[in-house]
C-alpha cells in the first residue's frame, strides 16, 4: 500500500540535513501539516534544510488482530522511522517535527537506537501524549493506537521510565515539547509536563489548528524555524535557548583544545572560548581569555564580548564598563598595529557601549566614523559589512545601514553570525536609538520576529 513516506524528499534532495515532519493519530502528512513544511523550505534563512513527510497507516477503524493485517503497533512505527534514517537518508543530520502520536514514534525510536539519536540534530513535538490519555474511549479495546495511549497502559509507562534512565529527562539535542492553548485532546499535563520548564512552549490553536499555521509567521512555523538556526526566539511564550546545528563541532573542539588551554596559540584560544560559550560555559570562556596577553587584539576583543554578553544579561553596570574597557584597549593596540579590521571591530563595539552606557549620542557617532574609516581599509567580508551596518545605524543612515546588513547576511552560513548581527542591530534600532519603523525593517530583513 502506498503511503506519504513514498514522496520522502519533497524539498532539497541532496542537502546535508533533512527536516522530516511525521503526523499523528488519524492522521496524513500533507492533511495534517497543510502548508508548514512550504513555509520552512521558503525561509531563505533555511536553505541548507531538505524537508521530508513520513506517512503510516492510522484510522478509527478497529483492527482485527491476526486475520489479515492490522495497523502497525507504536513500537513498529518507530523501527520503521529508524530504518528510514539509516537506509533513504543516510549520512544526513535529521531533524524531526512530529505531531500527536507521532511523537510516541519518535521518543521509541531514540530510547531504542543509540545510532539513531547520534543522527538526530533537533526534536520538536507537537501535541504528543507523552503521559498518555486519561479519556476512555469506547473504541480503545478494538483500537491497537487508542489502547497504547493508554496513561496506565504498559507502552506508556515503560516510555517514560525508560525515556527518564536514557535522558534523565532532557536529551543532549535541541528539544522543546509544545502544547496547543486549546488543545483538549492532549492537555498540557500530558504534552509537556513530562518534562522541563526550559523544554516546554505553549502555541495558538486547538489539537489540529497548533501545526496547521496560516502563514510563515506563525509561531508554531516560528519556533522551528529559530531552532534549525540555533537562535532564541525572543517571545515570551518561549524562550528556551536553543545550540546551533554545528552543537558537535562545539564539543569536539572543546575535547581536543581544553586540556592544552594553557599552551595555545592565540587562534586556537579564541575558538576554545567561542566553544565553551556556545554551549553555555561562558564563565570558562572567559576564564580562558583572561589568561591572553593585551596585545593579542582578537582574543581581548572576545573576551570583551563575552563580558558584554554578561553584562546584557545581568544588567550589573560593573560589567558593561568593563567590557568597555577592554574594547577601547584593543581599540588603540589595533590602531597602532595598523590592524584596520581590528580596529573596526573594536571601534564599533565602543560605539556601542558609549551609547548603551553612558547616552552619549555624538561621541557614538564620533566611533561610528572611526570604525568607517577603519572599515574602508579592511578587507571585504562579513564582519566588515556588519559593522558598516551598524555604523550606519548610529549615523542615523538607516537605507545604508539595511544594505551592508543584506550583504552581510549573503556572506554568512552559521546561524550564530546571523543571530550575533540581528541581536546587536535590533537593540541599536529599538531600544537605543527608538526607531521602531527601522526595527520592523531588520525584522523583516533577518527573518525574525519581537513581540514585547
Amino acid at each position: 500500500m502506498a503511503t506519504d513516506t513514498d514522496r520522502l524528499i519533497t524539498h532539497r534532495e541532496g542537502a546535508r540535513a533533512v527536516l522530516l515532519f511525521i503526523h499523528g493519530f488519524w492522521g496524513k502528512s500533507t492533511a495534517t501539516f497543510g502548508s508548514f513544511p512550504d513555509f520552512i523550505a521558503a525561509d531563505p534563512t533555511l536553505e541548507g534544510w531538505g524537508v521530508c513527510m513520513m506517512g503510516y497507516e492510522t484510522n478509527l477503524l478497529p483492527d482485527i488482530r491476526g486475520i489479515w493485517t492490522a495497523k502497525a503497533s507504536i513500537a513498529t512505527l518507530a523501527d520503521r522511522l529508524r530504518t528510514i534514517a539509516a537506509a533513504r537518508l543516510a549520512g544526513k543530520r535529521l531533524a524531526l517535527v512530529a505531531h500527536s502520536m507521532g511523537g510516541l514514534i519518535v521518543q521509541r525510536a531514540l530510547i531504542d537506537d543509540a545510532a539513531f539519536r547520534s543522527q538526530v540534530s533537533h526534536v520538536f513535538l507537537f501535541g504528543t501524549p507523552s503521559a498518555g490519555l486519561v479519556k476512555a474511549s469506547p473504541v480503545r479495546f478494538w483500537q491497537r493506537h487508542l489502547a497504547e495511549m493508554d496513561a496506565d497502559g504498559p507502552f506508556i509507562l515503560d516510555l517514560r521510565a525508560r525515556w527518564n534512565a536514557t535522558f534523565a529527562k532532557t536529551p543532549a539535542f535541541p528539544f522543546v515539547a509544545v502544547a496547543g492553548e486549546t488543545d483538549e485532546f492532549v492537555p498540557r499535563e500530558s504534552s509537556i509536563d513530562p518534562f522541563p520548564e526550559d523544554k516546554r512552549a505553549v502555541v495558538p490553536g486547538n489539537h489540529i489548528e497548533m501545526v496547521k499555521p496560516d502563514g510563515p509567521g506563525d509561531e508554531s512555523v516560528a519556533l522551528v524555524a529559530a531552532g534549525l538556526r540555533g537562535t532564541k526566539l525572543p517571545w515570551s511564550r518561549w524562550a528556551g535557548a536553543w545550540i546551533a546545528v554545528q552543537q558537535g563541532e562545539f564539543q569536539k573542539v572543546i575535547d581536543d583544545l581544553l586540556p592544552d588551554c594553557d599552551s595555545l596559540d592565540e587562534r586556537s584560544a579564541v575558538s576554545l572560548a567561542l566553544a565553551l560559550d556556545a554551549v553555555k560555559r561562558r564563565d570558562e570562556a572567559i576564564s580562558v581569555l583572561q589568561k591572553r596577553r593585551p596585545e593579542e587584539t582578537d582574543a581581548m576583543g572576545v573576551l570583551a564580548g563575552r563580558i558584554k554578553r554578561r553584562w546584557r544579561a545581568s544588567g550589573k553596570l560593573d560589567e558593561g564598563e568593563h567590557a568597555l574597557a577592554i574594547y577601547a584597549d584593543a581599540l588603540r593596540r589595533s590602531h597602532l598595529a595598523g590592524n584596520a579590521r581590528q580596529e573596526s571591530y573594536h571601534a564599533i563595539n565602543v560605539a556601542f557601549l558609549t551609547l548603551a552606557l553612558h547616552d552619549d549620542l555624538p561621541a557614538a557617532q564620533g566611533m561610528a566614523r572611526e570604525a568607517l574609516t577603519a572599515c574602508a581599509r579592511a578587507p571585504e567580508d562579513l564582519w566588515r559589512a556588519a559593522t558598516e551596518g551598524e555604523a550606519n545605524l548610529i549615523l542615523g543612515e538607516d537605507d545604508a545601514a539595511l544594505e551592508h546588513y543584506r550583504r552581510a547576511m549573503a556572506r554568512s552560513s552559521k546561524p550564530w553570525e546571523i543571530e550575533s548581527m540581528f541581536t546587536q542591530a535590533y537593540t541599536l534600532a529599538s531600544g537605543l536609538l527608538k526607531r521602531k519603523k527601522t526595527s520592523g525593517r531588520l525584522e523583516e530583513l533577518f527573518g525574525r520576529r519581537v513581540e514585547l
